[in-house]
């Protein structure tokens, strides 16, 4: 598990990628406790493979506009914020730049390759 997870999940306060720690760590219990995985470490890689997943989900919330060559022009963050509960976040793209979503974007091959998607 990546050290900044094990770390987060002691602050009951805190959320990870819009979930609770509560939730995470009941996730953890459970999944033990009903057999499902072995022992605790299993668990941990459950969970941190559960917040990589929402993660990748809520990436594709991001606008990214493009100029025709490809490069960056802005990033629009407020729907991705949004669904994480931080409304006072993020950045609605100009109404000039139309943007697409991350998850709509046509990603090379090797660099799919590299990040294992």
């Amino acid at each position: 598990m990546q050290s900044e997870i094990p770390a987060l999940l002691k602050n009951p306060d805190a959320r990870v990628v819009g979930v609770s720690v509560e939730d995470l760590n009941r996730l953890k219990v459970d999944l033990v406790a009903s057999g499902t995985v072995a022992d605790v470490a299993a668990a941990d890689k459950v969970v941190l493979d559960y917040i990589t997943s929402v993660s990748v989900q809520q990436t594709g919330n991001l606008k990214v506009a493009m100029d025709v060559n490809g490069t960056v022009r802005d990033v629009g963050s407020s729907e991705y914020f949004d669904k994480l509960g931080l409304q006072e976040l993020g950045k609605t793209l100009p109404p000039e730049l139309a943007g697409n979503y991350v998850s709509t974007l046509q990603i090379p091959q090797t660099a799919a390759n590299e990040v294992a998607l």
